[in-house]
């Protein structure tokens, strides 16, 4: 199966659309940052707004 096209798609439905929307919420509800930044660039969220999502936290991979 081709993954989906996630141009134009919130956040949200990224995560959704791959699958990964219970994995990113459980990572939220453990304030897992480095998971959480992990999913968010497999969804091709870019570098500043990962920085914002998370409350400013640098690159830490």
């Amino acid at each position: 199966m081709a993954e989906p096209d996630l141009a134009g798609m919130t956040v949200n439905e990224r995560l959704f659309a791959l699958g990964l929307l219970e994995q990113f919420d459980a990572a939220r509800e453990q304030s897992d940052l480095l998971s959480m930044r992990r999913l968010l660039e497999r969804v091709e969220v870019d570098e500043a707004s990962i920085v914002v999502m998370l409350g400013g936290a640098s690159d830490s991979r």
